[in-house]
């Protein structure tokens, strides 16, 4: 972080459970939806090549009990 054209996201399950990861913008809005099931425990890497404008972004991962929330930076 920053990035400019791809990141890769790595999360890391202890069990398998239910994962949502988003993207969000500045003022709030949903900018893309980057997973959304259930992945099997340990490590699963997400690829992003957003195709939005430069800027300051959230992302947002929803697990079975916890939520998460990360500021990055995307260079154009």
């Amino acid at each position: 972080n920053p990035f400019s054209r791809t990141t890769t996201i790595v999360i890391d399950l202890e069990s398998p459970q239910f994962v949502k990861l988003s993207a969000y913008d500045m003022h709030g809005r949903l900018v893309e939806v980057l997973a959304e099931g259930r992945p099997d425990r340990g490590e699963t890497e997400i690829l992003w090549s957003p195709d939005i404008p430069g800027g300051i972004y959230f992302l947002r991962l929803e697990t079975g009990n916890e939520v998460r929330n990360l500021k990055v930076v995307i260079t154009r």
